[in-house]
C-alpha cells in the first residue's frame, strides 16, 4: 500500500511565482480591486432591482403599504444601478480565469519523483490555501467546498497513478510522467466529478463549487467531457488498458481503449440508458418479518475480478 501525505502551504505555488504570471494590465486594475466583492455586488444589483421594480410599486398600490414610503425607498434604484455599473467594470476582467490560465494545478499540486532506473514515486499532495481562498471568494463558494474539490482532484491524480489494480499493479511513473497532460487532467476531473456526485446529498456545496469552477478552467480540464457517453466501468477498464500497455498516453489513444472496452463489457451498440442499467448493483433481498423472526446472515456479495483486457 502506498500512502499519499497531504500538506497545506501558504503563499503561491511555483506556477504563479514568476513575476510575468502575476502582472495584470493597468486597464484591469479597477476590476482587480473590485474582484473580491463580485458576489456581493451581484447580490446588491439583483436584489436591489427586484425591490425597486417590484416591491416599491406594490407598496404604492397598497393603502397600508403607502405608509412605509418616506422617500428613502428611492435609494434602492440608485443602489442597484451603481452596483450594476461596478459589475460592468468587473466583467472586463476574470480573476479566476487569469489565475488558472497557466494550465497548471495552482490550487493544489500532485507531486511525485521520476527515476530512470527504478520506480519509487513517493507521491504527495500540496494544497495552497491562499489561492483557494482567493478563488473561492471570487466564485462565491465556500472555502471548505472548493478545498474539497481541489483535494478530490489531487487524490484522483494519485488514484490513477499509484492506485493498485487487482493484480497489485500501478501506472509506471515514467509512463505517467510522459503521458499527455490532457489525459492525466481528464482522468482526474472525471473522478473528481464522481466523488462530488457521491457527496452531493450530504454536502451539496462541493458539487456546486466544482460546476462553478469548471467553466473557468483551461481546455485540458475538459477532456473528460469527450467520455460523457461512457460508463464509469468503461473508463476504469480503459484506464487499466492505458496503464498496462506501451502507448503514447494521449486522449486519442484513451478513446481507442474506451471503444475496445465496449465489447467485453457487453455495452457495444447499446444506448446510454441501457449501458447504465447494466452496472446498477442488485438490491439485497428483503428479509420478511414474522412472529418468530429468525436471525439470518446478511447476504454476501462477491468482489468480481477485473475482466481480461482486449488485445
Amino acid at each position: 500500500m502506498i500512502s499519499v501525505p497531504i500538506t497545506i502551504h501558504p503563499g503561491l505555488p511555483e506556477g504563479l511565482q514568476q513575476l510575468e504570471r502575476q502582472t495584470i494590465d493597468d486597464q484591469h486594475r479597477l476590476a482587480v480591486l473590485l474582484s473580491p466583492y463580485r458576489q456581493a455586488l451581484v447580490a446588491v444589483r439583483d436584489s436591489g432591482k427586484a425591490l425597486a421594480e417590484e416591491m416599491i410599486p406594490m407598496l404604492k398600490r397598497n393603502a397600508v403599504g403607502q405608509g412605509l414610503l418616506d422617500g428613502r425607498e428611492m435609494s434602492f434604484a440608485s443602489a442597484w444601478q451603481y452596483a450594476d455599473s461596478l459589475c460592468q467594470k468587473l466583467a472586463t476582467f476574470d480573476l479566476t480565469k487569469f489565475i488558472l490560465r497557466i494550465n497548471e494545478d495552482v490550487l493544489g499540486l500532485y507531486r511525485y519523483n521520476v527515476h530512470n532506473d527504478y520506480d519509487d514515486p513517493n507521491p504527495r499532495i500540496e494544497l495552497y490555501w491562499g489561492v483557494i481562498g482567493l478563488i473561492a471568494r471570487d466564485l462565491g463558494v465556500a472555502v471548505e467546498d472548493l478545498a474539497a474539490v481541489v483535494l478530490a482532484h489531487e487524490l484522483a491524480h494519485a488514484y490513477t497513478h499509484v492506485g493498485s489494480d487487482a493484480d497489485d499493479r500501478y501506472w509506471s511513473t515514467r509512463h505517467f510522467y510522459t503521458s499527455s497532460m490532457g489525459l492525466k487532467e481528464g482522468l482526474a476531473q472525471y473522478y473528481t466529478d464522481l466523488v462530488c456526485q457521491r457527496l452531493e446529498r450530504d454536502a451539496p456545496g462541493i458539487r456546486s463549487a466544482y460546476k462553478i469552477l469548471l467553466p473557468k478552467q483551461p481546455s485540458v480540464y475538459h477532456v473528460q467531457e469527450q467520455w460523457k457517453d461512457s460508463t464509469p466501468e468503461m473508463v476504469r477498464h480503459a484506464m487499466l488498458g492505458i496503464r498496462r500497455t506501451p502507448n503514447d498516453g494521449s486522449p486519442e489513444t484513451f478513446r481507442e481503449f474506451l471503444r475496445k472496452a465496449e465489447a467485453p463489457l457487453g455495452v457495444e451498440g447499446r444506448s446510454q440508458e441501457e449501458q447504465t442499467s447494466l452496472f446498477i448493483p442488485p438490491r439485497p433481498p428483503v428479509l420478511s418479518s414474522s412472529s418468530s423472526p429468525q436471525v439470518k446472515e446478511s447476504p454476501k456479495w462477491e468482489r468480481h475480478r477485473v475482466m481480461p483486457l482486449p488485445k
